[in-house]
């Protein structure tokens, strides 16, 4: 998928993209967090702080996912 992206990006507009991303599955909490004035649609969790720190460590071009 991602290379195939990547083809159409570069017939397009001729620039290349970098994708990383991190998967990993576990209960999560999903909900609207802050105060009233402002409020998110987000998701918390141990399995969703883990994706993040996932994606960081990946390269460029790739993905990461937990068992």
């Amino acid at each position: 998928i991602i290379a195939h992206a990547q083809d159409l990006i570069v017939e397009k507009q001729n620039h290349l993209f970098a994708v990383s991303c991190g998967l990993s599955k576990g209960p999560v909490v999903t909900g609207n967090i802050g105060s009233p004035e402002h409020l998110d649609y987000t998701v918390v969790g141990e399995a969703v702080n883990l994706a993040a720190r996932l994606c960081g460590c990946s390269g460029p071009i790739s993905i990461i996912v937990t068992d």
